[in-house]
């Protein structure tokens, strides 16, 4: 037995038996109770006037909305939010400390060809390197996907010995992980499968995507150079014109030593200050107008001074240098043409070219 109070307190209280949900004969408590309580309605084709006039309203708007974001194919568009740029966070003065700190926990090893891997060879991280550019290209991916593919596949290159069958399998993977990480939108199996030329099953691909997670225990997202462009030029408080300048070519360059190997030895610091100091001096991006160009290339662009703008503790200023040094005449060398000992590249660009390589 229980008692129902209705809304308000004016009404007498009646004492009404609770229904027994194992008796299908027990006497309900409808007709006792002055008001019901309240159950939640799923949608449905009937309802009251008011929520059937709001309804339309709202089918209306639904679809004048589609069909004012359909295409004269008569299909609709999809609208995706992009991120703004937040001056108070890339502003900070903190950022670059972190950034510079938490890319050394995603550090690779990059001597893992000779001292880890049996059958791949540099030659062919590089040519699928290559196409997986080509794939972010064709896909019109973000900036950031790429980059965040390729630290994905070095780092487990670097740890684990693979056949050399598995290795586009892991290229395509590695893509289909960072288009999760960052687009708004991430590439299906389907996509994936047909950049492969099929020579990749779907099954095959959810395998993979599931033993790099299982590896990284589900921490793939690391710092990359490119992060580190944007808090690097504003210390030269560069114009705004200038910095955008300087910053789309840096992470070109960024892109084109993603697809060399020669350059895993040198660590994405390494990396940021040797690309920063090429760029900012050898394309003048300097606001001293009337100034011919040797006086342009400002000394602060140079190696050593980015070094001394962005040390961090314990660090070995000398051995930084000789590391960044190294790395700048390496860049000359690669833009040049210049490869020391390095074999000539076979050019192989498609699905179907990488496959007919015996991997």
């Amino acid at each position: 037995m229980s008692s129902v109070q209705p809304p308000g307190g004016s009404l007498k209280c009646q004492t009404v038996p609770v229904p027994s949900y194992s008796s299908p004969a027990s006497t309900s408590p409808e007709n006792n109770c002055p008001e019901k309580l309240p159950e939640i309605q799923k949608p449905s084709s009937q309802s009251s006037p008011a929520t059937s006039s709001s309804s339309k309203n709202l089918k209306c708007q639904k679809s004048k909305t589609r069909e004012s974001s359909k295409s004269p194919d008569s299909e609709e568009t999809l609208i995706l939010t992009k991120t703004e740029y937040d001056p108070n966070i890339e502003h900070h003065p903190s950022l670059l400390d972190n950034l510079l700190k938490s890319s050394t926990h995603s550090e690779i090893n990059g001597f893992y060809f000779d001292q880890l891997q049996t059958e791949i060879q540099p030659w062919m991280r590089d040519q699928v390197v290559k196409w997986m550019l080509e794939v972010c290209e064709e896909q019109q991916v973000n900036l950031r996907t790429f980059p965040q593919a390729v630290d994905v596949l070095d780092r487990y290159l670097s740890v684990v010995n693979i056949d050399k069958n598995n290795l586009q399998l892991i290229g395509i993977a590695s893509i289909y992980i960072a288009s999760k990480i960052v687009e708004c939108l991430p590439l299906n199996t389907d996509t994936c499968v047909m950049y492969t030329d099929y020579s990749v099953t779907k099954d095959q691909l959810i395998e993979m995507e599931f033993i790099l997670l299982a590896h990284f225990k589900w921490d793939v997202y690391s710092t990359l150079s490119h992060d580190l462009v944007s808090p690097i030029l504003f210390i030269f408080n560069l114009s705004a014109e200038i910095k955008n300048q300087a910053a789309g070519k840096i992470r070109c360059f960024f892109d084109c030593l993603l697809t060399e190997s020669e350059f895993l030895i040198y660590s994405k610091r390494i990396q940021a200050i040797a690309v920063t100091s090429y760029v900012l001096t050898k394309f003048c991006f300097s606001s001293d107008a009337g100034l011919p160009d040797y006086a342009k290339k400002a000394p602060k662009f140079r190696i050593k001074n980015i070094i001394s703008l962005i040390q961090l503790e314990n660090d070995c200023e000398e051995e930084i240098l000789n590391q960044a040094e190294n790395c700048y005449s390496l860049l000359k060398d690669f833009l040049k043409g210049r490869w020391k000992g390095k074999p000539p590249s076979l050019q192989l660009t498609t699905p179907e070219q990488i496959e007919s390589v015996h991997f």
